[in-house]
């Protein structure tokens, strides 16, 4: 087993460093993920979970925050609840499943290595064609089956299913204060898309790229966080 490694006051056990590394200057040193809350127990949605690293960054911030962790694989998802464990984290429910636009069975393509466990993805050879993969099969749930009450953080870093996970919850996404999301543009997954309908929801958006803001033009290329918050007047 891979020795586990200190990251702030939490102890990490990961499977690939250099991988958990990138990780961890995107999360905690660019602070991604960062928000205000004016309660001390803000309900969080973590989906594409990892093996925690931003379940802990919301941990630190709000150490009373009710989380759900949601991982489809399964070699991220042992490591995630070991996390969870080892750290005595309270309040978090970690579920081993993906978000789509359908709920049930599906086939979701990881490294071929079993290396590179970030970028699992319902697309052959992740989101950007560039990874050799193989497939394995999945439990799928959906994004509105979650939004029953309101929720005041979705994050989705889901490889390329965003826009989709998004649609089939547009009637819901009124219950969702914040999210952060990082778009992985694709034919059918364009950053454009996404923007309009988060708009059309009552959303403002911010583009973020290596931890500063960036035009929504330059947001149209690579890998890009949109941070959107609802401006409606619900409660």
């Amino acid at each position: 087993m891979t020795k586990p490694i200190n990251i702030d006051r939490f102890l990490v056990f990961y499977r690939n460093k250099e991988e958990l590394l990138g990780l961890k200057a995107e999360i905690f040193s660019q602070h991604s993920y960062y928000f205000e809350s004016q309660v001390n127990n803000p309900k969080i949605i973590d989906a594409g979970a990892h093996v925690g690293l931003a379940t802990l960054y919301f941990k630190k911030q709000y150490p009373l925050c009710q989380i759900t962790a949601l991982e489809p694989n399964p070699l991220n998802f042992k490591l995630l609840e070991q996390n969870v464990w080892e750290n005595d984290l309270p309040n978090v429910t970690c579920l081993n499943v993906a978000l789509a636009d359908t709920a049930g069975n599906k086939t979701l393509y990881q490294d071929t290595a079993e290396s590179w466990l970030s970028t699992s993805s319902f697309h052959k050879n992740a989101w950007n064609g560039e990874q050799s993969t193989q497939p394995i099969q999945v439990q799928a749930i959906t994004l509105s089956s979650l939004l029953t009450n309101p929720v005041d953080i979705v994050k989705l870093d889901i490889e390329g299913a965003e826009l989709a996970v998004l649609k089939e919850a547009r009637t819901q996404l009124h219950l969702v204060k914040r999210l952060f999301i990082e778009c992985h543009p694709r034919s059918q997954n364009n950053t454009a898309e996404i923007a309009e309908l988060l708009r059309s929801h009552h959303f403002q958006i911010n583009f973020v790229k290596n931890g500063a803001q960036i035009s929504e033009q330059k947001a149209k290329r690579g890998l890009v966080m949109i941070e959107a918050v609802n401006n409606s007047n619900q409660k």
